[in-house]
């Protein structure tokens, strides 16, 4: 499921998986704005920007504004519709004591197959261990296999939720602008800058659009390394 957020101003934030490409080692737009005061460019005189720069921050206004709209109909689907979760019940776990002092307890739940089979397997070791005869064992593994196929039918129960409400259009829809938007940026990122004049547009674009997100530190060494390119 998508776990997009949408900051106080209303822009939407990128979904979880996808601000993780962004974010690995980043650098906010402040520290751009920093790295950048400190660098100049060998032997360039100031020229007006050549034609093709403009319309590539152009470009990528408009993509970051298709996506950044894309996430706000994805979250918005999402939170007008009471969509299942993908889970199935393991046993329980005690989590305290009751008032009259018995043992309280806690459904216990997996996720993914991966948790199913730790609990299964430690299931197994421990009857192993107590020398249970093989129809216990063969029981703990008709269990994993009947838990695994009641999570894939809760998976199957979420999916057809997410198709029946649009909101798995609008993931898609989302996906593929978040695509065209990094596209954009790394035409924009890898322009070869021909003046200090250039550098500063691009520069302050960036910081303006980045202002409550960040770049990939790879997405900097590039146009860093455009800078290098005009020097």
């Amino acid at each position: 499921m998508p776990n997009n957020t949408v900051r106080a101003d209303g822009e939407a934030m990128p979904a979880a998986n996808q601000m993780n490409r962004r974010n690995a080692l980043a650098i906010t737009a402040t520290g751009i704005t920093a790295a950048l005061a400190g660098l100049a460019v060998k032997g360039a005189e100031a020229k007006a920007p050549a034609s093709e720069l403009p319309a590539l921050i152009d470009a990528h206004r408009k993509a970051y504004a298709a996506y950044e709209a894309a996430c706000i109909r994805a979250n918005e689907i999402e939170a007008a519709n009471d969509l299942p979760r993908v889970k199935v019940q393991l046993g329980r776990e005690l989590v305290g004591k009751n008032p009259d002092g018995s043992n309280s307890f806690a459904p216990l739940y997996a996720v993914t197959e991966s948790q199913i089979d730790r609990v299964i397997d430690n299931h197994l070791a421990v009857a192993q261990s107590l020398r249970f005869g093989p129809k216990a064992l063969e029981a703990h593994e008709r269990r994993r296999q009947q838990l695994k196929a009641d999570l894939a039918a809760s998976r199957a129960a979420l999916k057809a939720a997410e198709d029946a409400c649009g909101l798995t259009a609008a993931n898609d829809a989302r996906d593929l602008a978040f695509d065209l938007e990094q596209e954009s940026l790394a035409a924009l990122i890898g322009y070869s800058f021909r003046n200090a004049d250039e550098i500063r547009l691009a520069a302050s674009y960036l910081a303006e659009q980045y202002r409550a997100d960040a770049l990939h530190y790879t997405d900097l060494i590039d146009f860093v390394t455009a800078l290098g390119r005009a020097s």
